[in-house]
Formats: C-alpha cells, structure tokens, sequence
C-alpha cells in the first residue's frame, strides 16, 4: 500500500470542507473559464471537492467521508512546499490536496512574499554601501603591490571569493593575517570605513532565503496550476453553477491566480536588482545566494580581525602599563637607596661592607 502519509489537523480540515459546502450566497456567477481550457488528461470525473461526513465520496463504496482529507501529504515537509501533483495518487486524494493547499495558501503566500521582501533588502545593503566597494578596492591595491611586477601583479579585479581567502593568508612570522593587516591599515588611513560590515545587516538572512526561493515559488505556481485543472474536470464544469464547492473553488482559484501574479512581479523585480548588482561587481554567473554569502562571509570576518586587533592591543596596553609600572617602581627603589647612602655620608657613617662573594 502507499507510504504513511502525513496529515493535517482533521478538525481544521473538516471546518474547511464545512465551510466550503455551505450555500453560497445570491449573487452573480463569478467569471468562469472557457470551454476549450479542460484538460484532456483528465478522463474521469473527480470526487467533489468536500462532503458532508455522513455521505461517501462519489465514485466510492461505503464509509464516512474521505479518510484521504486525514492522512493526505501536508503542502509543506520540513519547511518546504511539496507539489501536489506528487501527492496525488486518486481523485479523493486530490480533493483532499486541495483542500490541505486552500487551508494552507495564506501561510505560504506569506513567507513567500517575506522571502522576496528579504532578498531585496539584502541587494540594497549591498548596492548602497559605497565603503564595500572602498575596502574592496584596497584589497586590490594591496595584493597589487605583494606581487610586484610578477604575473600576478597589475591586476583590475577579482572574484569575491578571494574576500573569504584574506584570513587564510598568513604573515611571516604566522602570527597575524593578510586580513588583520588590511584592518589595521584601514584603521590608519580611513578609519570611516571600519563600521561598514554594520550596513549590511539583512545581507545573511537574504543569502539563506536566496537559496531555494525561486524554486519555492515555482512550486507554488504549479499548486495553483493544479487547482485550475481540477476546476476544469468535467464534475466541476458542469455543476459550477450549483455546486457550492464548485463555485468556491473558482473564486479561490481567480484570488489566488491575482496573489501569485503580485508575487510574480516582485520575484522578477528582485531578480532584475540582482542582476545589475552582480554585473556591477562583475559576477554574472554567481547565484544570489553565492554572492551574498561571499560578501556577509567578508563582512564577518572583517570584524572578528578588527575585534581581534582591538584586544591585542588591549592586552599590548596592560603589558607596557605593568612594565612601565615595574620600571617606575625599581627606579623609586633605586632612588630612595642612594637617598639613604649619601645620609649616611652626610653624617660621617661608614658605608655597610659589600656583601662578600
């Protein structure tokens, strides 16, 4: 038999089924589709899309309602929306995966539309921090001069992942980094430009969310493509009129088609932000959340190196304070013996014997 399937809540799934079954009120149709849009795949009629408990599910012997609305796949498994197509296996078990998408829909347009509102955040930070683009060029300019006239040398730019590279790349005496270097000499020179890993503050979250957002929303997409289907299934056509389900069923789809179109547009917008921002840092070929990850990467380990230079001269201050104390206080002792010797001389007492040796 299929695997166990995980299930909703039965009782917010009942409430829906109830609500949804309920009379609609008078009112003109709403709009429907055209006659030619059904889909030839679908041979066979549907169950409904709800029935009351008491009644069997049409083209289904006996029982008490659908078992598949209990134990139908969840839109989402561990976080992540799983398409109802690969849910489905009968017609019963369609309904009862529409019926978990519509009790699920709000929550899941939700975090879609947080997901892009995120990611656009995050190219913002990046487009408007002009002291990136400041540090960045230093780095150049610095690994310029470390490789002279070498083949290395004379460079005009390179991939941000170098960035997450500087920390690596140890002194001398291996006792501080490429990195620490660069902080410190920022420090130096254009100390304005330290704080700037603090305007990129949405660029971590925005790579996390970056990672499968276009994806999500593909599969968002086709969810609302297969509720389309399914109110285009010859039960559906030819009872949208009298059919409560029915009738709800498009007006749930006609909303959501409006919501997706919305969150469409602002997924393309984003995208289209990105676009120009990797091209202005000649990264075309990076995904979103490469990129990001490269820079909030960068913007980090910037800081622990600045927060690291801090405490080492910190505990550099605390080791000159207690030299310099120790130094003042053998000089005071030195002082007081030589104050104590000529008052001895001064009164005509012989000086104590060196010790012997």
């Amino acid at each position: 038999g299929p695997e166990e399937e995980e299930g909703g809540d039965p009782s917010k799934c009942k409430q829906v089924a109830d609500d949804w079954c309920s009379p609609l009120p008078p009112q003109d149709s709403p709009r429907g589709l055209q006659e030619g849009d059904n889909d030839a795949r679908h041979k066979n009629p549907p169950a409904k899309l709800c029935h009351p408990a008491h009644e069997a599910p049409p083209n289904r012997p006996g029982g008490r309602g659908s078992p598949e609305l209990h134990g139908s796949k969840r839109g989402s498994r561990h976080g992540r929306a799983v398409p109802l197509r690969a849910a489905v296996h009968t017609s019963a078990q369609a309904s009862a995966a529409v019926l978990v998408f519509i009790l699920e829909f709000n929550a899941r347009l939700h975090d879609l539309s947080e997901n892009i509102e995120v990611f656009s955040y995050a190219v913002h930070d990046i487009l408007r921090c002009k002291s990136l683009i400041k540090v960045i060029e230093i780095v150049l300019a610095l690994g310029n001069y470390l490789n002279g006239q070498g083949p290395k040398g004379g460079a005009h730019g390179f991939k941000l992942e170098f960035l997450t590279k500087l920390a690596d790349t140890k002194t001398s005496d291996n006792k501080s980094t490429l990195l620490h270097y660069l902080v410190t000499w920022i420090e130096k020179h254009d100390k304005e430009l330290i704080t700037f890993p603090q305007e990129l503050s949405n660029v971590e979250i925005g790579a996390k969310v970056s990672e499968n957002m276009v994806d999500e929303i593909s599969k968002f997409k086709k969810d609302i493509k297969f509720i389309y289907e399914e109110m285009n299934r010859p039960y559906y056509k030819s009872n949208a009129k009298n059919d409560p389900c029915g009738a709800k069923l498009e007006q749930f789809y006609h909303t959501a088609y409006d919501d997706m179109e919305v969150l469409e547009a602002n997924k393309k917008k984003a995208l289209a932000m990105y676009k120009d921002l990797s091209k202005m840092y000649g990264e075309e070929e990076a995904k979103p959340d490469e990129f990001m990850t490269y820079i909030h990467q960068f913007a980090q380990t910037f800081k622990e190196a600045y927060n690291e230079n801090q405490r080492k001269r910190e505990e550099e201050e605390r080791v000159r304070t207690r030299r310099e104390a120790f130094l003042k206080s053998m000089q005071e002792r030195e002082a007081k013996a030589e104050d104590r010797k000529k008052a001895r001389l001064k009164r005509g007492e012989k000086p104590p014997p060196e010790p012997k040796k």
